[in-house]
């Protein structure tokens, strides 16, 4: 919203059913001939964009994967830091924490998404869950432990491409970041992980790329796309209207909801 804007603030849309969204990836076992079982199992943790696992990114520190992304999709430095002082309660489970930074990103109608953000999340969310695996060697070791299994994301959000109208659902690029992350660290020169940067880095070119800075620094073998000469500068031309995109989140959200109802759960390892 530029400022001077007319329309009134509204009260922060109450949340879809709780449960559809977050929780841990899953895993499929591969068979001997490399196809994928027929039984899916819950994966480790370390999976979950939930998981209350500190971590650092240029300079500050994040609770959990969902916090980062939820702060870093604003322009306005207090708005990110509002969600970014967030703390889990003592007695809260990373379910309920992770929904509650989700909230404090929808509780502002009048705060500006940086206007890149729709071509930056997948990458952005990539970078924010590779900042945590590089800080947290323990869990490295839990997600290579997966290896010899597919890993499929949960039920989370979808959304229709403005540019491409190409439909696209978080559980697949959450399911991707957590393959592509593995091979990072197991198979760097696979060529399975060179086709997973293709996709990437194809997203983010139809979205128009990024046109402001990315977060954090990856070393990692994709190559990645280089900012424009104008990028750099948060200002009002760089933003998008927040109020849309809450709309568009609890459409998805309500959509996602609806699915999982009656769904059979798959069997905890």
């Amino acid at each position: 919203l530029k400022s001077g804007s007319n329309r009134a603030a509204r009260a922060p849309r109450p949340s879809p059913l709780r449960g559809a969204m977050g929780g841990p990836c899953l895993l499929r076992p591969t068979t001997a001939s490399g196809a994928a079982g027929a039984k899916a199992i819950i994966g480790p943790s370390c999976t979950d964009n939930f998981q209350s696992a500190p971590f650092e990114v240029d300079g500050l520190k994040y609770q959990s994967v969902e916090q980062g992304y939820q702060s870093l999709k604003f322009v306005d430095p207090a708005m990110r830091e509002k969600i970014r002082k967030v703390m889990k309660k003592p007695t809260e489970n990373e379910s309920a924490f992770g929904m509650r930074c989700w909230q404090a990103a929808h509780s502002a109608a009048a705060a500006k998404l940086r206007k890149d953000f729709e071509a930056v999340k997948v990458e952005s969310m990539y970078r924010l869950m590779r900042a945590k695996y590089d800080q947290h060697p323990e869990l490295q070791r839990e997600l290579l432990a997966t290896m010899g299994s597919d890993i499929e994301g949960g039920p989370s959000t979808i959304w229709t491409s403005k540019k491409t109208g190409k439909k696209y659902r978080w559980q697949d690029w959450n399911a991707l970041i957590q393959i592509r992350i593995r091979e990072e660290l197991s198979s760097p020169d696979s060529e399975l992980l060179a086709g997973i940067c293709v996709r990437f880095d194809q997203y983010l070119a139809e979205e128009g790329g990024a046109k402001l800075p990315l977060p954090g620094a990856i070393a990692a073998p994709c190559e990645q796309p280089a900012l424009p000469a104008e990028a750099g500068t948060f200002d009002d031309d760089s933003t998008l209207d927040v109020e849309e995109h809450q709309d568009e989140e609890a459409q998805a959200l309500e959509a996602v909801a609806k699915d999982a109802e009656g769904a059979d759960l798959p069997q905890d390892s």
